[in-house]
């Protein structure tokens, strides 16, 4: 989120806090006032070197500190680098475990430089033995000691947690007030930000910050992006890359991508594996990539096309339908950069196949109406049957761009809805988005359409927020979804759906 979208949702005390960080001595302004005073400030805010000053954090105990750095890798692995107050400690909460659970294994260090490990265990226990926290000085040993011999943050983490001392100092679960005090010195070196969403408080890394500090911390991919980079590497490109780090290149591509991940290579440093050749060929295959460029510049045109990619979580045992649901907004609109990044499509043929496939999971999984089989190839993309025998038709239209509702998609509709035995009594478009006069010739198509059939148009993304939100209406569980929600003629937008929506499930 960038810090215009985040600021007006910021309340007077954590507008201050986050002002303080870049202003010194400054007077506690109103609210607008401090907003203005913010955004005016967001270079200063975003500067590499402020954020680097502040990424100091030995000054703090180390159960806060611990927790201001998992916070901090959690929220810049998130697409939009925010979550809710909830979210985000339930996501800590279980790294930590994780991380623990890691540690147990025979194997958790098997890919570290083992002298060097050693040398920082024993050192690690012996500043531990006297009892108590590390002091700033001696966590500041510590820390040196750990970059002098190239152990990285996550083998420290690992060490603490088999010496006992991770996720607390005496080997516990973080305690709320530990969660509260380490957001708060987040907020206070202006690094994090808390505001409202909704009626729920969340917190975010702002896109301007999340840059310099994506780089301090060495973050070049996140979450599943960086494996399904690696899914694109042959065999060879991901062999020379594990035996240039020592690494076994045995076994097969799930295994060598493994190895990888296990080890913690960072994306460049697998890349620089890859032939400046290979690397072009690469960025040839994804749409709208900048393949020209010396080696290091195709990395980094490779990295960066992989990180604006946004991934959404499917389980491998669900529907397969799924999938097409998920990426439903950007099969509309043709995002091709996306779709065929995250391997969604093969061909841009694919589009209009999940396009109706991610349609037909909406309304019959998440909405709960089935949708009934047409024969033939002349008719819509979906029909619910009514109780009352009548139905509703629904057409997918994807395009780059909005969607013109011309004549011949006006006479093809008027076939759809007059060909049907049963009355038509709502004809849906769903289209990525829709010109101006859209809901003027769908008026006009409900006059013609002989069966005054009412024409909704819905956007993909309006449509998909329907499917998430509408439980979020009714008053009992098993109520079902009220389809006239949707018997609107017109562009049915989503505040015309929180609407419709308090009187249809209510």
């Amino acid at each position: 989120m960038e810090l215009a979208q985040v600021v007006p949702k910021m309340t007077k005390l954590y507008l201050h806090r986050t002002l303080e960080s870049v202003l010194k001595d400054v007077r506690r302004p109103d609210e607008a006032a401090a907003r203005e005073l913010i955004l005016k400030n967001r270079d200063a805010l975003a500067d590499r070197e402020r954020i680097r000053r502040k990424l100091d954090f030995l000054d703090l105990s180390y159960d806060v500190r611990v927790v201001a750095e998992l916070v901090l890798e959690t929220l810049l692995n998130q697409q939009e680098y925010a979550l809710t107050e909830d979210e985000l400690i339930g996501a800590v909460e279980e790294r930590e475990h994780a991380i623990v659970a890691e540690a147990r294994q025979e194997d958790a260090l098997v890919f570290g430089d083992q002298a060097a490990l050693s040398i920082y265990r024993d050192v690690l226990a012996a500043a531990w033995k006297k009892g108590g926290d590390l002091n700033p000085d001696e966590a500041f040993v510590m820390k040196t000691l750990a970059d002098r011999l190239g152990i990285s943050s996550h083998e420290t983490r690992l060490v603490e947690a088999q010496l006992g001392r991770f996720p607390t100092s005496e080997g516990s679960a973080h305690s709320p007030r530990l969660v509260d005090e380490a957001l708060k010195q987040l907020q206070l070196r202006g690094l994090v930000l808390r505001y409202r969403d909704g009626d729920k408080t969340a917190y975010a890394v702002c896109e301007e910050v999340a840059a310099p500090l994506r780089t301090e911390l060495g973050i070049e991919l996140r979450g599943g992006a960086f494996r399904l980079l690696l899914g694109t590497l042959s065999n060879p490109m991901l062999q020379r890359a594990l035996k240039h780090h020592g690494l076994s290149p045995y076994g097969s591509k799930d295994e060598l991508i493994d190895r990888v991940l296990a080890a913690r290579l960072r994306p460049s440093e697998v890349l620089q594996a890859v032939s400046n050749d290979e690397l072009y060929g690469l960025l040839r295959r994804l749409p709208k990539a900048p393949v020209s460029g010396s080696k290091p510049t195709r990395i980094q045109n490779l990295i960066a096309y992989y990180d604006q990619l946004v991934r959404r979580e499917t389980r491998a045992d669900e529907d397969p339908r799924t999938i097409a649901y998920a990426y439903l907004p950007e099969l509309a609109r043709r995002d091709y950069v996306q779709l065929r990044g995250l391997q969604v499509i093969e061909k841009d043929l694919d589009v209009e196949h999940l396009f109706e496939r991610g349609t037909h999971y909406l309304f019959e999984v998440k909405l709960g109406h089935k949708a009934v089989r047409m024969e033939g190839s002349e008719h819509p993309d979906g029909k619910l049957p009514l109780p009352r025998g009548e139905v509703i038709l629904w057409d997918n239209k994807s395009c780059e761009g909005a969607y013109p509702m011309a004549e011949a998609a006006l006479d093809q509709f008027k076939r759809y809805i007059r060909s049907e035995r049963d009355r038509v009594t709502l004809f849906i478009v769903i289209a990525p988005e829709f010109t101006g006069d859209a809901p003027t010739r769908a008026e006009r198509l409900k006059l013609e359409s002989g069966e005054d059939t009412d024409v909704a148009l819905i956007t993909a993304e309006e449509l998909k927020w329907l499917a998430e939100h509408w439980t979020e209406y009714r008053k009992a569980d098993e109520q079902p979804f009220n389809l006239s929600v949707l018997d609107y003629t017109g562009r049915l937008t989503t505040e015309q759906l929180k609407s419709r929506l308090r009187w249809a499930q209510q």
